[in-house]
């Protein structure tokens, strides 16, 4: 089977007739150190007969030049049936040989001492001329062994797998990305088997794509890091060599985040064993798929909650809807992610037991992606095959706390609400309070009454004034109480409550107990004993009566500063500028959700002026609290002629902008050698005689206008910066056609 770069064959309609030309390379592998001067001059002269074919046809009688190291040694002609000799290391060059997309079929005669190693099984090079159309033939004796690495579609993909395929092949830094590090053990007389090679060697190197050679050293005992598509070609070792070649386990597997999906790369071959004669070309594979996303689940935490560390664990369960019970759901697919990106090397599946289990990053909270299965928190429509995805408190580790929520929506707002369907993200609470739980009677009782404490998940909305809206609800497992007495205040017992979920006190007696802020309960006391409730009742900013049994509890935190939010009003800021808070809005966010914009005398920023670095970290303090934000730094720049004529590129937007036709808008920011930078001027000339300009409309950036910036330009409606201070001489002369000019 011919490896993917010799199956590609597209044809291309091209509505042009330029004629494109054709060059074939020669290369003979062969071991300078086992041959003598006089033998390799043979094999450098060394004549190596070729037919060419296009379009099926001998291009017969046909001229060609002969070159050899980048330097012209001759020329030739093709005979009567497209027949051609070239030599080790020879170009030949076939100038205007056809227009782009016909077929060149290039066939070499069988060499009795040099057999055609590349391309593979001895097969033609077949192609479409296209704009530089390369072929090289690899020749080499009955040793000459090739290794290399090469990425293939896989069966599954959605089409981002062959389109970044075809990135890697066309795009040099992609291709640097996707390098691989090969290693290469040889089998010993011993049977033992060593990393070859034992002292650093020079090896050649076919580049498949660009159809050249080059030199790379390979050192003792290590792996070679190599790109796609290139060949290493090793002589020096015998035809009856056993080997094993295998890449690096980190380049096994890759996973990106893309567009809207992934991109998957698996092996498809990760290891080769066999012998040099039987298997003389080594090509590992791995297979590029596509994958969709279909939904992702985030993970908040609540306003005023202490920084979950990393390494601790969370647990979730994926369960899948049959008809008519939930069930956890086996084999969906899965990616884990955090705030910065991909976190895994490859898609994981979940086992029967629906279970995701994961570790907090350094790099922020978790995400999971789905690729297949659309997963959601809390669905809204429940049929057939829904999935839905829960969260295990008890079984994830005690630093997340309680869930206090959900959110649909990713802002900035993180305290969600229990009453949130479609769910994308779940919200926890870790800071704790304290919630009391009290029995009294009117006359005096040894009897131990039992009250039940369940967390409510799931309501059908916020604020529940009605039993019946409570949807779900867990038990609260295995949380730590303390026993009161109710008229000394001291401490009678302290407990933990079992799997139950229950608490045991006496009459005149309280119970106190740590939930997280934010979170909602209901209590009632188990009818177990001869004794009849008669009445319920609670504070009236915390509880509400449900039933005449069931109290329901808010657990409410004193309300704290809890972060700051900082909004840069611009993307860029020009170094060695003032700061100015005008161009910032900055908020604080307290605990229970509330937001207030701060005046600019409310806070603090910890620089004055703008460095000269790219970029730089602005503080800002407040109320004991600090947030750091990293801002981009533009230098300046004169709007010149050559900018109007070719177009510039919006910083912001990073999109071109033209400049020198219809109605005009000139960018405030725009790259300048891949740099950011501030227009401040138009230049002498700028929109000199630029007869299609329409209109312009100028950034507040620009402070001055050139000489005859506009001299002759036929636009008919200007507006000018408002920080305008300067306009040379003759800047609107002959604009005959200005109708409407906007002065600040």
């Amino acid at each position: 089977m011919m490896p993917c770069y010799a199956k590609k064959a597209e044809a291309t309609i091209v509505n042009d007739y330029l004629l494109r030309p054709l060059l074939i390379t020669k290369l003979v592998s062969f071991d300078p150190s086992k041959v003598s001067e006089s033998e390799q001059q043979a094999i450098e002269t060394r004549e190596f007969t070729m037919q060419i074919l296009i379009e099926g046809k001998p291009y017969a009688d046909k001229e060609y030049r002969i070159m050899k190291n980048g330097m012209p040694v001759g020329q030739g002609k093709t005979s009567n049936d497209g027949y051609f000799s070239i030599q080790h290391q020879q170009t030949i060059v076939f100038q205007d040989v056809g227009v782009e997309g016909m077929e060149y079929t290039i066939i070499e005669t069988p060499d009795a001492d040099y057999e055609q190693i590349y391309p593979v099984d001895k097969t033609p090079a077949i192609g479409k001329l296209a704009e530089n159309s390369t072929v090289t033939f690899v020749n080499g004796d009955a040793n000459t062994f090739m290794i290399g690495k090469e990425y293939v579609v896989g069966v599954e993909d959605n089409g981002r797998g062959n389109a970044y395929l075809e990135d890697i092949r066309q795009n040099a830094e992609i291709r640097d990305k996707e390098k691989v590090h090969l290693k290469l053990e040889i089998q010993e007389h011993n049977g033992e088997w060593a990393v070859w090679p034992k002292e650093t060697t020079e090896v050649q190197v076919l580049d498949t794509i660009h159809q050249t050679q080059a030199t790379l050293l390979w050192e003792a005992g290590k792996e070679i890091q190599i790109e796609p598509w290139k060949r290493i070609m090793i002589n020096t070792l015998p035809k009856d060599t056993r080997y094993r070649l295998s890449e690096s386990s980190k380049d096994r597997y890759k996973l990106y985040k893309q567009d809207g999906g992934f991109i998957e790369i698996i092996p498809k071959i990760g290891e080769l064993a066999n012998v040099i004669q039987q298997q003389p070309l080594a090509i590992l594979q791995n297979q590029i798929s596509g994958r969709d996303q279909t939904s992702a689940i985030y993970k908040r935490m609540h306003l005023g909650s202490d920084e979950v560390m990393k390494g601790v664990r969370l647990v979730y369960r994926v369960d899948v809807y049959d008809g008519k019970v939930w069930n956890p759901a086996a084999n969906v697919a899965y990616i884990i992610a955090d705030e910065k990106g991909i976190s895994s090397n490859r898609i994981q599946r979940t086992q029967r037991d629906g279970k995701i289990s994961i570790e907090k990053s350094a790099n922020g909270y978790p995400i999971i992606y789905f690729s297949e299965a659309d997963v959601k928190i809390q669905p809204s429509i429940v049929k057939d095959g829904t999935y839905r995805i829960v969260e295990l408190i008890e079984e994830s580790d005690a630093e997340w706390g309680q869930l206090s929520g959900y959110v649909d929506a990713l802002d900035d707002c993180y305290n969600g609400r229990i009453d949130c369907q479609d769910a994308v993200g779940f919200v926890n609470s870790n800071r704790k309070t304290v919630i009391e739980i009290a029995k009294e009677m009117e006359n005096g009782s040894d009897q131990e009454f039992t009250f039940e404490l369940r967390q409510v998940l799931r309501a059908s909305q916020e604020n529940i004034t009605d039993i019946k809206q409570i949807l779900e609800t867990r038990k609260g497992v295995h949380l730590a109480y303390t026993v009161y007495d109710s008229e000394t205040n001291e401490i009678v017992a302290k407990r933990t409550m079992q799997a139950t979920g229950e608490i045991a006190i006496k009459a005149k007696q309280f119970a106190r107990i740590e939930v997280c802020d934010d979170t909602v309960w209901t209590v009632s006391e188990k009818q177990n004993t001869p004794y009849v409730v008669k009445e319920v009742s609670g504070t009236k900013d915390k509880t509400s009566k449900l039933s005449e049994n069931t109290m329901l509890l808010q657990a409410k935190a004193p309300v704290i500063l809890a972060q700051l939010s900082i909004e840069a009003k611009k993307k860029f800021f020009l170094k060695e500028e003032l700061l100015d808070k005008d161009d910032f809005i900055v908020r604080a966010m307290y605990s229970d959700g509330s937001i207030k914009t701060l005046a600019k005398d409310e806070y603090v920023i910890d620089k004055d002026q703008v460095p000269t670095s790219a970029t730089f970290d602005l503080t800002f303090a407040y109320g004991g609290l600090k947030e750091t934000k990293t801002l981009q730094t533009a230098g300046t720049v004169i709007l010149t002629s050559e900018m109007v004529n070719n177009g510039v590129i919006d910083a912001v937007s990073e999109e071109k902008v033209i400049l020198n036709q219809g109605d005009v808008v000139i960018p405030e920011v725009i790259l300048v050698n891949d740099k950011p930078c501030i227009v401040v001027s138009i230049g002498g000339n700028a929109f000199n005689a630029k007869h299609e300009v329409k209109s312009v409309v100028m950034p507040d950036s620009i402070t001055s206008i050139g000489n005859a910036a506009f001299y002759d330009c036929w636009l008919s409606d200007i507006k000018l910066s408002d920080n305008l201070k300067e306009i040379m001489p003759q800047t609107f002369w002959q604009a005959k056609y200005m109708l409407h000019i906007t002065i600040p």
